[in-house]
């Protein structure tokens, strides 16, 4: 199998060689003002020398010119890649930091507001308000509040329990009304708000 295998290999080099031999251009003439003569040195020792045209060096040069620049050309584009990566990867980077920093502030923000949740009062208590919440993940949490607590009051509770959502809202059922816990009347009362003994709230995921 070596011997059949050299054998091949040497008859795919020969035949390469007559393929190739069409392709050296003719020797041009000595006096030709375009010839350049080239010695080579050959392994053995010998030398052999030939005239070829400088048009056909300058075609070599060209040629090589434009690999040269292709090569160029393809480098730019890889930069331009690994730069354009990069970039992404720092930008997720950020992303990914900036989320991680909300979350923080937002468990600061709970452990901070968690003191400012009222006490729940008796279920004897005339005053107390029984409510009812709906939380997006389809539980329901039930809280005691007096007609005196605020709206705010009620979104401290909310906010600061675990199910909680980031963001939310909360609103009655029917005639659906949004609670403005945060906004210019979040000191109104449950009682000012028209929510008195057993009401039912729904909590409202706005990032889902």
């Amino acid at each position: 199998q070596v011997e059949e295998a050299e054998r091949q290999r040497k008859e795919d080099l020969r035949r390469q060689k007559i393929e190739l031999v069409n392709l050296v251009p003719s020797e041009p003439s000595p006096t030709d003002p375009e010839a350049v003569c080239v010695v080579f040195k050959m392994p053995n020792g010998s030398r052999l020398e030939r005239s070829f045209n400088q048009t056909l060096r300058r075609q070599q040069d060209e040629a090589y010119m434009l690999s040269l620049l292709a090569d160029q050309e393809k480098e730019r584009v890889r930069s331009q890649e690994m730069e354009r990566r990069e970039s992404e990867a720092r930008q997720q980077r950020q992303v990914e930091e900036a989320e991680r920093q909300r979350k923080e502030d937002l468990r600061r923000q709970k452990i901070e507001l968690v003191n400012l949740v009222p006490s729940e009062p008796s279920p004897t208590d005339p005053e107390a308000v029984c409510v009812v919440f709906k939380m997006p993940n389809g539980s329901r949490l039930e809280r005691r509040f007096l007609q005196t607590h605020t709206l705010e009051d009620v979104f401290h509770f909310v906010f600061c329990h675990p199910e909680s959502p980031d963001e939310f809202e909360i609103t009655t059922n029917f005639p659906k009304r949004t609670l403005d816990c945060k906004g210019a009347l979040k000191c109104q009362t449950l009682s000012e708000w028209g929510l008195r003994k057993g009401e039912v709230l729904f909590v409202y995921d706005l990032e889902s």
